[in-house]
């Protein structure tokens, strides 16, 4: 991850607004193999944007009963929007 931002300027949604470590996300993205909550869980998945757009940017993890318990997939989305 670091060398999107080190040579583009890039850096994760999730972990700039969150302020979560990577390995560390209090949320998962991927709700692997058996598709349950308490099954395997890995946050996988990522919008990246220039590091000047994170203070107008809002995030949200979409919810396993959403998208995974009603069998849709077995991600959940990632949203990020951003205030003009």
């Amino acid at each position: 991850m670091r060398i999107l931002e080190e040579s583009f300027g890039l850096v994760s949604a999730y972990h700039a607004i969150r302020g979560e470590a990577h390995g560390a996300e209090s949320e998962p993205t991927l709700y692997w193999r058996d598709r349950t909550k308490d099954g395997p869980t890995y946050h996988i998945d990522y919008v990246f944007l220039p590091s000047h757009l994170v203070g107008r940017a809002r995030i949200e993890i979409g919810s396993f009963e959403t998208w995974c318990g009603a069998g849709l997939s077995d991600h959940v989305p990632v949203v990020v929007d951003l205030d003009s």
